[in-house]
């Protein structure tokens, strides 16, 4: 299950499930306010899209489910592995693409974004990457896009790690090289959040590294060699489980 970037849409995974068709069935959280869920109220903080989505996660949740966030969504994805935990089904494997550590939040230079105004947050789009720049261009578009963006990189702004028991599943961390909200050394930190295996992977880009098809390429095969290790893990455990 994926979970969109700040005023992202389920669609910014679809070039990833089509990287993984007949391999997996990949399913993308559409966050409230945008596309067919428009008429819905944005979200009030991370906690409020965890609670929404709970019960479709649960009933998807499955021995071999896997998460996997980008940006604000990493940290929507790190609370729902929690949940999951707690209710009794934990992920087999949390995926964190373009996000310092939880524990890093409470100092985040993102809490001055949403009092940008919207020329200044249109640049702040612009120079991320990440839109389309058809987009960008059209303000009928724009009127639709910015107040998701703001509403996000709200929640995201006030976003703040509770100290927890560390998940035991695999945690993968993957960045972008140049990405300039979240760098190398704090992605690096997520190997805190767990008990289990910790990866790091470092790709050529910024923060939407994932755009770039040869890095959609090596996301996409980490991802099958995580589905594929889980399946033969399941293999080999004797019956009953013990």
């Amino acid at each position: 299950m994926c979970f969109p970037h700040a005023g992202g849409s389920a669609g910014y995974f679809r070039p990833l499930a089509e990287a993984l068709h007949g391999l997996t069935e990949v399913t993308a959280v559409q966050y409230p306010g945008r596309q067919a869920r428009y008429r819905e109220p944005f979200a009030r903080s991370i906690a409020e899209l965890v609670d929404g989505m709970l019960p479709e996660v649960m009933t998807r949740a499955g021995t071999g489910s896997c998460l996997l966030g980008h940006s604000l969504g990493s940290l929507v994805a790190f609370e729902t592995a929690r949940r999951m935990r707690a209710e009794g089904a934990p992920p087999a494997v949390l995926f964190v693409s373009g996000s310092k550590a939880p524990h890093y939040h409470a100092s985040s230079p993102v809490a001055s974004v949403p009092e940008l105004t919207d020329a200044a947050l249109l640049d702040e789009l612009t120079s991320l990457g990440g839109t389309p720049p058809e987009v960008l261009r059209d303000p009928a578009l724009l009127n639709l896009v910015l107040p998701a963006v703001r509403a996000d990189l709200g929640i995201l702004a006030e976003y703040r790690h509770l100290p927890a028991e560390a998940l035991g599943c695999p945690i993968v961390a993957l960045v972008g090289q140049c990405d300039p909200w979240a760098a190398i050394g704090e992605a690096r930190e997520w190997a805190a959040h767990t008990t289990g295996r910790f990866d790091l992977r470092v790709l050529p880009g910024g923060h939407f590294y994932l755009g770039e098809p040869d890095n959609l390429l090596e996301v996409a095969a980490l991802v099958r060699w995580h589905l594929r290790e889980i399946a033969r893990q399941a293999q080999s455990r004797p019956p009953g489980g013990q």
